[in-house]
C-alpha cells in the first residue's frame, strides 16, 4: 500500500530534513507533513516507526502540534480519528503527555 510505504520511508528522510521542510503546507488541504503522516492507516507492525517519525517531526517543528488543517484538525485530532477502532493509543498518549493543557483546551471546544 502506497501510504504505508510512504509512512515508513519518511522516517529515513526526516533525519536529513530541516524544520523549514516541515512547515510547507499542502495546497488544497492546508496540511503539514505531520498531518499527512498521521492520516495514513498503518498496520500495527509499523506503529512504532510512525510514532518515531512523528516524534522527530515534533522535535524539528514543535509548533506543528498546534497547526490546524482546513477542516480545523490538529495532529492530535487526526491521530484520534484515523481509525477509531484501531487507534494507536501510544501515539495519542505521546501528544497528551507533550502538552496536557492543550488537550484539555481542545476538549472544551
Amino acid at each position: 500500500n502506497y501510504e504505508l510505504l510512504t509512512s515508513v520511508g519518511l522516517l529515513s528522510c526526516l533525519s536529513n530534513a530541516d524544520a523549514d521542510e516541515l512547515k510547507v503546507y499542502e495546497s488544497t488541504s492546508h496540511r503539514l507533513p505531520i498531518h499527512s503522516m498521521l492520516s495514513f492507516v498503518t498496520d500495527r507492525q509499523y506503529w512504532k516507526r510512525r510514532r518515531n517519525a512523528v516524534k522527530l517531526m515534533l522535535e524539528l517543528y514543535p509548533e506543528s502540534e498546534f497547526e490546524r488543517d482546513l477542516s480545523g484538525y490538529t495532529p492530535l485530532h487526526i491521530a484520534c480519528l484515523v481509525d477509531s477502532n484501531c487507534a494507536d493509543h501510544e501515539l495519542v498518549r505521546m501528544f497528551v503527555n507533550r502538552n496536557p493543557r492543550h488537550v484539555l483546551e481542545e476538549m472544551r471546544h
